[in-house]
């Protein structure tokens, strides 16, 4: 093909990574191509031959002239000069999201998969169901390197997935197998010892719960009478006897905490009489912790419709109560009651805040898509405080933290 060219050979090669714009070297062939280019004069040519496109269509490079091998501009379309003339143009500050609380919907029935759905993350909650927004769709970026061994994220989502399947019934040489064959394991024996490892963790977090799974799991319909014509309704699943079991691949953090704790509310407003309790087990460094609520006794259904009410109150306006924030910010206001000296709103900026020193990569709330749309790229801690953090993180967290919940090693 180089040989059959006449007056003008054209190559293209993807030359920047097309996420992150890192640059890519081109190929072996073309390499040696553009070597061969500078050793035919005095002079390389490779800067002359070699044009580096932006990413970006509106980028000013695209739309002035000379600049991209042409004596005209490279681009013609006018939405990109558009683009690129307001980039270039005077910033203006960011609005608020909201001016205002929206109005009041008419109370409802809830399910608990929305009530559930709305503490783990109040803020896109009311962006989904209240004003039909999403965030942006960020693609996948695929690999086309050989894994070698699997990161934390990797390692959590096969024993998350070996957990989910052998609590299902299914059986456990069979699910190890298909796990094998989903192509998300290193190859050869480098994939067989990632494999053991999750393995191991998931067989010490069902050896320790077998107790708490005897008999087969089931799942309890609740229908729960809030008052004033409203009811909540749903399914709890994961039930063994008067035991809500939820076993968790990773460790013990608030979401599940949470939706165990919720879903032991439901069960007990319903049925009061049945003595439930909710272990939410999850990994640790010593072995599985279990968080032990209940039974609870008449207060369940005052605490199912307040976490109801809030509900209310975030799909009028974006609850700023972020899940891990929140409960940080309880814990430590529970520990400052008790005489301790700590600080709240330190707490929860350490779950809030993005640390850049972070050497693990681990983001913080305030890097979430949501939160950004929000709140704004990087927004202070004290925005959220201005908006209420303190009361709705206390409001949810308190009967959590104070009557029916209690963290050990199992």
């Amino acid at each position: 093909a180089v040989l059959a060219a006449g007056e003008t050979l054209v190559i293209t090669y993807t030359g920047a990574n097309e996420h992150s714009g890192a640059t890519r070297p081109p190929a072996v062939p073309l390499g040696e191509i553009l070597d061969a280019v500078d050793r035919t004069t005095a002079r390389p040519l490779r800067d002359r031959v070699l044009v580096r496109h932006p990413l970006q269509p509106h980028d000013p490079r695209n739309l002035a002239a000379g600049l991209l091998g042409r004596a005209e501009p490279f681009s013609f379309d006018q939405a990109a000069l558009a683009g690129a003339t307001a980039a270039a143009g005077p910033r203006t500050p960011r609005p608020a999201f909201l001016t205002g609380a929206l109005a009041e919907r008419p109370p409802e029935d809830v399910s608990l998969a929305d009530l559930k759905a709305f503490l783990v993350h109040p803020v896109r909650a009311f962006l989904r169901n209240r004003l039909d927004v999403s965030t942006p769709l960020e693609a996948e970026e695929l690999s086309d390197a050989i894994p070698i061994d699997l990161d934390a994220l990797e390692l959590w989502g096969v024993g998350d997935r070996l957990l989910r399947e052998v609590m299902a019934g299914q059986d456990p040489t069979a699910v190890m197998t298909a796990e094998q064959l989903r192509g998300s394991l290193p190859p050869g024996g480098l994939g067989t010892r990632s494999l053991e490892t999750v393995v191991k963790e998931s067989q010490k977090l069902l050896a320790r719960t077998a107790e708490l799974r005897a008999g087969a799991g089931t799942s309890v319909d609740v229908d729960v009478d809030l008052g004033g014509g409203r009811r909540l309704t749903g399914t709890v699943s994961g039930v063994h006897g008067n035991k809500i079991v939820s076993l968790g691949y990773s460790r013990l953090r608030a979401r599940q905490r949470l939706t165990s704790w919720v879903d032991l509310l439901a069960l007990s407003a319903d049925r009061p009489d049945g003595s439930w309790t909710a272990h939410a087990v999850g990994r640790d460094r010593a072995g599985p912790k279990r968080a032990l609520a209940g039974p609870l006794d008449h207060r369940a259904v005052e605490w199912l419709r307040e976490l109801v009410e809030l509900r209310d109150v975030g799909m009028r306006q974006p609850l700023a109560a972020p899940l891990a924030t929140a409960h940080a910010w309880a814990e430590a206001h529970l520990l400052e009651l008790m005489g301790n000296d700590t600080s709240p709103d330190h707490a929860a900026g350490r779950a809030w805040v993005t640390d850049p020193n972070n050497s693990y990569g681990i983001a913080g709330e305030d890097a979430d898509a949501w939160h950004v749309r929000v709140y704004g790229d990087r927004a202070p801690l004290s925005d959220l405080i201005a908006a209420g953090l303190a009361t709705y993180a206390w409001q949810v967290w308190e009967p959590v933290l104070t009557v029916g919940e209690k963290v050990a090693a199992l």
